[in-house]
């Protein structure tokens, strides 16, 4: 209490005319003359001029936080959007495996890509299926497209697919017009060849390549790609078929096994 005396005492001056303001304004708007009320009016003038930058200044902050929220709100939206998009996709691609399982009489095992294959060794991808869903070694793998490759290393719940795009990867193949068999060989991108094919055989552009059934691996008649090109040299006995495979590796999602036939 002492200190606040004090503190009284030892600015008294201000203290002073800070009251002497106060109450000086407020018997002078206190009183209702004309002079006084042309005086109120100028103030208020002087009051909304110098309070227009003020009002300003925290229009232009609300505007900014509000800009902030709304293109938060833009973003949620987006990534909203993509997350259905992408689960209308999925359901669609499920959709057509699971009919595309019904009407197959293979006996198909449906798998997840789970990663693409890191070996520089092997062209390969790994599935979320194994053992414990009867996968073996040497099983074919494929899509509603057409053939993706085969099992090299099976673990219990999950599979290593050497696929199509392998530099050593071989499958017998036939060219679905004629019935003429040969060996499909990766080339790059989404093209292989096909040798081995005499040259006497009529090939036609977009003809499909289908398996051959020489194979214990694939069965007959699967889709594997269509007819783009020939290569027909002089110093070779056969011609060579350019094709381009069904499947579209870089997008590969879903795949099925098909499960070996129990002899």
């Amino acid at each position: 209490m002492r200190k606040f005396i004090g503190f009284l005492y030892e600015y008294r001056d201000y203290f002073a005319l800070v009251f002497a303001v106060i109450f000086s304004l407020y018997f002078l708007f206190s009183n209702e003359s004309w002079e006084i009320q042309i005086l109120r009016g100028k103030a208020n003038n002087l009051f909304s001029v110098l309070s227009r930058p003020v009002i300003w200044v925290k229009g232009i902050n609300e505007l900014r936080m509000e800009n902030e929220l709304l293109r938060e709100k833009t973003m949620q939206l987006a990534l909203l959007n993509s997350s259905l998009l992408n689960h209308k996709h999925e359901n669609e691609l499920l959709r057509n495996m699971l009919n595309y399982k019904r009407t197959s009489q293979l006996e198909l095992v449906p798998a997840r890509v789970m990663s693409m294959g890191i070996s520089p060794l092997v062209s390969s991808i790994t599935i979320d299926v194994g053992t414990d869903q009867g996968i073996e070694e040497n099983s074919a793998v494929l899509t509603i497209y057409g053939i993706v490759g085969k099992t090299v290393s099976v673990g219990k719940k999950a599979s290593t697919v050497q696929i199509m795009k392998d530099y050593n990867f071989r499958v017998s193949v036939k060219l679905e017009d004629s019935g003429n068999r040969g060996i499909l060989r990766w080339k790059e991108g989404n093209e292989f060849e096909v040798w081995e094919i005499p040259k006497t055989v009529n090939i036609r552009i977009g003809e499909r390549i289908i398996t051959s059934g020489f194979s214990d691996i694939f069965p007959e008649n699967l889709p594997v790609g269509e007819v783009t090109g020939i290569s027909d040299l002089q110093e070779m006995l056969q011609q060579i078929v350019l094709a381009r495979a069904y499947t579209k590796f870089i997008l590969l999602e879903h795949v099925f096994v098909v499960k070996k036939a129990k002899s």
